[in-house]
């Protein structure tokens, strides 16, 4: 049977950052975070067919500890284990682990590289049939078969090997969302799939480009690698009722968390530069604010995915979807004011 997949995020202070906010969000239950690890074990306990995807963050963890939790991980579950690998892209996430500032991108990116390095060479540490068991005996393994990897690197020193058996898939699966040009660097080094944000085609066709190339860099087949698309679905009886439910969901969630569930499945498929022939569009782009004009500019305009347009303006990414989210809104008021009646386009 084809496994499904699901996904279990870690946010390390992107909650925290928004319920600091006039303690609105945390009279709307804004501590609402359990650690990834512990309820992807519990589910796997109560599930057959289901792979169970964890989010941990690279850059504020450490390599041994990780591969020891997702090879257990992947032991309780009978080999359904994956990992989405994270850098953490919220400054706020510092404070939360003794740090003064939030590490620089090009850093994360790299320490990232370093940290599956080592993840992996853990995993491999000791070969498939290691283990005996032999209660005559009373031997455990075969040493000649358990390694120590022995690493020294830039940002880490580990001996291994892994005090773990190895694990029914051998490693878990590891995914990698990163749309920018270093995570997609990223994701070719060492990612087995990629978790690819909701974007106009143009820009999905653009990312597998992107991605193909850096895989063929990597010497990895890119036809092996295939791309998950994130996509928002809210359902209902009728197209007015599904309506009906976007709308209230996103009403019922304070201002600053309003981008957390902002996708792109509704944007236009072309650049507003090819559709805006009258002028109408630009004309009412110009009524907002610097903040909202700037963002929807680059990414309906310039087409720059949300991590380009992050790391272009430099604010996090989820401040740029509630920006998007919000300026869609006004622009759309603004779209219907001056005589379209479809809003935005």
């Amino acid at each position: 049977m084809e496994k499904a997949i699901t996904y279990y995020t870690e946010t390390m202070g992107l909650v925290l950052a928004a319920r600091e906010k006039d303690g609105r969000v945390v009279r709307e239950g804004g501590l609402n975070n359990i650690d990834s690890i512990s309820i992807t074990s519990a589910i796997s306990a109560v599930t057959e067919c289901l792979g169970l995807v964890a989010t941990l963050s690279t850059t504020y963890n450490e390599p041994y500890y990780i591969a020891e939790r997702f090879a257990s991980l992947d032991h309780i579950s009978n080999g359904r284990a994956g990992w989405n690998i994270i850098t953490t892209a919220n400054d706020d996430a510092a404070y939360n682990f003794g740090q003064k500032s939030h590490m620089e991108k090009t850093r994360r990116y790299e320490r990232a590289k370093e940290f599956i390095d080592i993840c992996k060479a853990l995993w491999a540490s000791a070969e498939p049939d290691a283990f005996i068991w032999d209660r005559k005996t009373g031997v455990v393994a075969d040493p000649s078969k358990v390694r120590e990897i022995n690493h020294v690197g830039r940002f880490f020193s580990v001996k291994g090997p892994l005090q773990c058996s190895p694990s029914p898939q051998g490693r878990p699966v590891l995914i990698q969302a990163g749309g920018s040009p270093r995570g997609i660097n990223a994701s070719a080094h060492f990612a087995d799939y990629i978790f690819g944000a909701g974007k106009p085609l143009p820009l999905k066709v653009k990312h597998r480009r992107e991605l193909d190339a850096a895989l063929t860099a990597e010497g990895r087949d890119p036809s092996q690698i295939g791309i998950l698309w994130d996509i928002v679905l809210v359902v209902g009886e009728t197209e007015a009722e599904a309506q009906r439910r976007k709308e209230m969901l996103l009403t019922a969630i304070p201002p600053e968390a309003a981008g957390a569930i902002e996708d792109a499945s509704d944007t236009p498929e072309v650049s507003l530069q090819k559709k805006d022939k009258s002028g109408l569009l630009r004309k009412c782009l110009e009524q907002l604010s610097r903040e909202h004009r700037e963002v929807i500019d680059l990414v309906y305009y310039h087409e720059k995915s949300i991590e380009e347009v992050a790391e272009i303006v430099g604010i996090p990414e989820a401040t740029v979807k509630t920006r998007m989210f919000y300026a869609r809104k006004k622009l759309s008021e603004l779209l219907k004011a001056a005589g379209l009646d479809r809003g935005w386009p």
